[in-house]
């Protein structure tokens, strides 16, 4: 954790802070190989902003906030934490078919945990 707060001290643009904080995030979760790190937009948009072991085109992805798992069970109470056991039955049911159909060709589903970090 001092390395991390260290390293932020000299580093200039977001993007790079949100790949060092999404490699150190990694780096403790047991077994890890993948992850990612989303950013909710002034227009209740998520966007990812930094991917490790996913193909660059997830980035593409912009998802709507009410349509996210987070969202729909917490009845929109986003700063609560919550378990996601099976996000591509969710997706499913919840994402228009054109979303979905890109999210799975990229293989955005192998995720197996999710963390949540709010005010950040």
């Amino acid at each position: 954790m001092l390395e991390l707060s260290n390293s932020i001290i000299n580093i200039q643009d977001t993007e790079t802070l949100f790949d060092l904080i999404l490699e150190k995030a990694i780096d403790v979760v047991e077994e890890a190989t993948h992850g990612s790190l989303m950013i909710l937009t002034a227009d209740n948009k998520l966007e990812f902003k930094s991917l490790i072991g996913y193909k660059d085109i997830l980035r593409d992805v912009h998802l709507n906030l009410k349509d996210t798992f987070l969202y729909v069970e917490t009845d929109g109470h986003i700063s609560d934490p919550i378990i996601i056991r099976d996000i591509q039955s969710f997706d499913q049911a919840h994402l228009d078919d054109d979303t979905f159909e890109s999210m799975e060709e990229i293989l955005a589903f192998e995720l197996k945990t999710t963390f949540k970090f709010s005010n950040f």
